[in-house]
This record gives structure tokens, C-alpha cells and sequence, in this order.
């Protein structure tokens, strides 16, 4: 078996409780704290290919042996600015498969429908894409996710239902599953699932002209916020990631406008569209701002259709 071979303190101590429910339909990526940098992607190791290559199903068995799943979960070095990046391939969906049991499907959009699994034959079994329409009949696709803090989502093991079997990576970095192995700190994941935020911007201002009209085309949808524009050129594939995060921080009332964000649209989680909004006969010494509900979702920007009109003197 290949082991790391970094020796660190113990931290038999700490106290990790159960933070599954809480991340029920959230989209999730998961770094390796031993390897810190290295993040959980899924791997083809047919002729080491990465995320992007698949073999046909007819290929895929004639290349590999029957008893051999070549559809590995592995780590790769990916830096922190750019882990949305979708040739990264580190999202995966957290389903709730009943009893407070988690699986993890892969939202890369050549690996849908392909869950975390194991072989339950081996005592220290790989952790491999197992592809699944149902994965709540398979028992060897649930989880539980145990944190220090079910908030901060700092320090958290992966286990797995046969055995309890927690997750770790090898030097290699393929991902293995035991119960009993090594040390403590081979075992400790960071997730990351950003919390939305919100807040009305003004996006328009009138000026103090009499008797004028006021004009202004403005857009509802997704984009990049211009900090991190040069790490991302778009937010192509991430409005179900969008969609789910906003959808479960209203069901918690953790948003400041959750009325709005429930009855919002759901197209404000796809591409930007423009909007035209016009005010006629602006009175003589008055002027006109538009505010527009705007969230935060880590890097990117979600603006809604709900807008506010103030008037003001000049």
C-alpha cells in the first residue's frame, strides 16, 4: 500500500460531528489537507487520461480488464483561484440518499451520473466513478460527512457506509478507503461551498435635466466579478450549482432578501440577458436611482429581477 509520508501531530481529540444534512443538494468541492492544494476530481486511468476522455463502452472493455474499474477518484494540483474552472472537474453534487446517508455525483459534464463508490471486496479498497441512475439501491455509493464545524467546513472526513471506511490519498494520488490505517490527519478533507450573500446595488442614477426621460439597459443573470475575471472567462455549467445554493440559504432564511430570491426566476442562474428600463417626465429638481438585487457566490455575481426606484432631490 502507498502511504503519505509527512508526519504530523495527532488530532485524535477532535471532536467531528455530523455535517451531511446540512450539505443536502449542495454542490461541493473537496481539497486534501495532507496535500494541501490537491483537490478530488474523477480519473480515467485507461492510458492516464483526465477528466475530458471518456472510451465508449465497447472500447472501455476491451482495453481494461472486467474485474479493473478504470474510472478512478484521484487528486490533482489545482490552485485555489481558479478551482471553478470547469476543465478542473472538482464539483460534485451532495443527493440525499435517505437515512441521512449522502451520495456524491461528479457535476462535470462528462461524468454525470457517475457516483463515488468502492470496492467492497477489498479491505483498503480504491475509491472509484461508479455510473448510477439510481444510486440509493447501490450500497456502495453512500457517505457521511463528519466536520469540526458544520460552518466553516475546515477539517472533515469522507466515510463510507461499508465499514465506515474514511477516505485518504495515496502518493500517487489515487483515493483509497480504510478504517483502521495510518494516521489522523491522513483522513482530513477542506470543503469548500460558498455561502450566497445579497444586497441591492445601485446600478443607475438619473440626472437633474427638466422634464426628461431617463434610459438604461442593464442585465439580470450570471457573470465573473471583475476581481476574478482573469481567472474565469465565464460561468458556463454553473447554474445548477447557482440555482441549488441560493435555493437552500432561502430555505434557511440566511439571505437578507429571502423573499425575493424565492420568487425569483430561474433563468437568473443561466447567462446574462440584457434588460431596457425607462422613466418618463422626471420632475424638474428631482432625481432617480435603480437598485437591483444582486448575490454573491464565491467569485461570480447573480443579478436578479427585482429592482428598487428611489427619488431624490438634486
Amino acid at each position: 500500500m502507498s502511504v503519505p509520508v509527512l508526519l504530523v501531530k495527532s488530532q485524535a481529540n477532535e471532536m467531528f460531528k455530523d455535517c451531511t444534512r446540512e450539505l443536502y443538494d449542495r454542490v461541493v468541492r473537496f481539497e486534501y489537507l495532507y496535500y494541501e492544494g490537491y483537490w478530488m476530481y474523477p480519473y480515467n486511468k485507461l492510458r492516464n487520461h483526465g477528466p475530458s476522455y471518456h472510451y465508449t463502452e465497447k472500447d472501455f472493455y476491451s482495453a481494461n480488464d472486467m474485474n479493473t474499474n478504470a474510472y478512478k477518484s484521484a487528486i490533482h494540483k489545482v490552485h485555489e483561484r481558479t478551482i471553478y474552472e470547469p476543465s478542473n472537474a472538482l464539483p460534485y453534487y451532495v443527493r440525499d440518499c435517505g437515512g441521512g446517508w449522502a451520495c456524491f455525483e461528479s457535476r462535470h459534464k462528462d461524468w454525470r451520473f457517475y457516483y463515488l463508490s468502492v470496492n467492497t471486496r477489498l479491505t483498503e479498497p480504491d475509491v472509484v466513478m461508479e455510473w448510477s441512475l439510481n444510486p440509493m439501491v447501490s450500497g456502495t455509493m453512500m457517505h457521511k460527512i463528519k466536520c469540526t464545524d458544520c460552518e466553516e467546513l475546515r477539517k472533515c472526513n469522507i466515510i463510507h457506509q461499508t465499514g465506515l471506511k474514511k477516505y485518504y490519498s495515496t502518493r500517487q494520488g489515487y483515493i483509497k478507503a480504510c478504517t483502521s490505517c495510518g494516521e489522523t490527519s491522513w483522513f482530513n478533507w477542506r470543503i469548500v461551498a460558498p455561502a450566497p450573500s445579497d444586497q441591492y446595488r445601485i446600478i443607475g442614477v438619473s440626472d437633474c435635466k427638466r422634464n426628461t426621460s431617463f434610459g438604461l439597459t442593464l442585465t439580470r443573470g450570471t457573470s465573473v466579478q471583475n476581481t476574478f475575471k482573469p481567472y474565469y472567462s465565464s460561468t458556463e455549467d454553473m447554474s445548477f450549482e447557482f440555482k441549488k445554493a441560493f435555493e437552500k440559504a432561502t430555505e434557511r432564511r440566511a439571505l437578507t432578501f429571502n423573499q425575493q430570491w424565492a420568487m425569483s426566476d430561474i433563468g437568473i442562474f443561466g447567462s446574462e440577458a440584457p434588460v431596457t428600463m425607462s422613466l418618463y417626465n422626471v420632475p424638474p429638481g428631482k432625481k432617480f436611482s435603480i437598485r437591483q438585487l444582486q448575490g454573491t457566490y464565491g467569485p461570480f455575481l447573480i443579478k436578479s429581477t427585482h429592482y428598487d426606484v428611489f427619488q431624490e432631490n438634486c
